[in-house]
């Protein structure tokens, strides 16, 4: 297949100059969702042909190799697993924890590529996850049916999105506190439409990739984006935004990151975390 001509997206230039940090600011919200879209059915095994799907860091990737070092069925190895994402530095960072991991040379391959144009044959995987990736994509229809495509008859795909974020009311009320002059309401939104916090946008989406809607079952799960502190915290809710500050005074931004730290519930203060619900599907070919 021939190499997407899309544009890079907002989201792909900021996950490409922010790979060095994004474990810090992720690791545990994407992994809680990752290892539970791993428990779910049907579960892969030492047979599996596997597609981490816009990968990131490899949070599902290094999740799943993790189970089978715990479970090891009749001293097998591990499952082939194909982690590929847009962002080179993403993939980059994945190779580099291989390495670190000392993970068997060809468990787990590699490379930069198009979710809306992936370069494997028809009927290659038997389960497909992407983990809160699908609503960055330009044409997240056009992924779904490549997600179809690439899987064999009877495999499953796993696609994570956000139903709740606890943080976009808090920032934009502290929005609203340090510059009421600013009437941007578009500010502090996500870099997807807001459609996705449905689950008929992730449903809808998978049937006009070629799913069938009664193959199709979709369930929410809790998890929480983390701080190691309070400002941690803060600079983790405000790292998708950083761009969208730029013309402000570092007074502002200061201001910025104290207000939202005041808006906190007293909960979330003490637990350094802000609640998040995702939806997670399961869609067998």
């Amino acid at each position: 297949m021939t190499a997407s001509t899309q544009p890079a997206t907002a989201a792909q230039e900021l996950y490409e100059n922010s790979a060095a940090i994004y474990d810090r600011h992720n690791k545990d919200t994407t992994t809680t969702i990752a290892r539970f879209m791993l428990a779910l059915a049907p579960q892969p095994d030492n047979d599996s042909v596997i597609l981490d799907n816009a990968c990131g860091t490899g949070a599902l990737t290094f999740s799943l190799l993790g189970t089978f070092q715990t479970t090891h069925q009749s001293g097998r190895g591990p499952p082939s697993v194909h982690a590929v994402d847009i962002a080179p530095a993403m993939v980059d960072a994945v190779i580099r924890k291989s390495e670190t991991l000392n993970v068997p040379e060809g468990v787990v391959q590699t490379a930069a590529m198009d979710a809306q144009n992936l370069s494997f044959a028809d009927d290659t995987f038997t389960h497909s996850y992407m983990n809160f990736g699908i609503f960055f994509l330009p044409d997240a229809t056009r992924a779904a049916a490549e997600i179809h495509r690439t899987l064999k008859p009877g495999g499953a795909a796993f696609i994570s999105t956000w139903q709740t974020l606890g943080y976009l009311d808090l920032l934009r009320a502290s929005q609203r506190i340090v510059r009421p002059r600013d009437t941007d309401e578009d500010l502090f939104r996500p870099m997807y439409s807001e459609k996705w916090f449905t689950e008929d946008k992730l449903r809808n989406t998978l049937i006009a990739g070629g799913f069938e809607d009664h193959h199709i079952t979709v369930q929410a799960k809790s998890t929480a984006l983390v701080g190691s502190d309070l400002d941690g915290l803060v600079g983790t809710i405000l790292l998708p935004f950083g761009n969208k500050i730029d013309g402000w005074s570092q007074e502002e931004r200061m201001r910025l990151r104290d207000v939202i730290k005041e808006g906190l519930t007293e909960e979330e203060q003490r637990r350094c975390s802000v609640d998040m619900v995702a939806f997670v599907a399961v869609a067998v070919k």
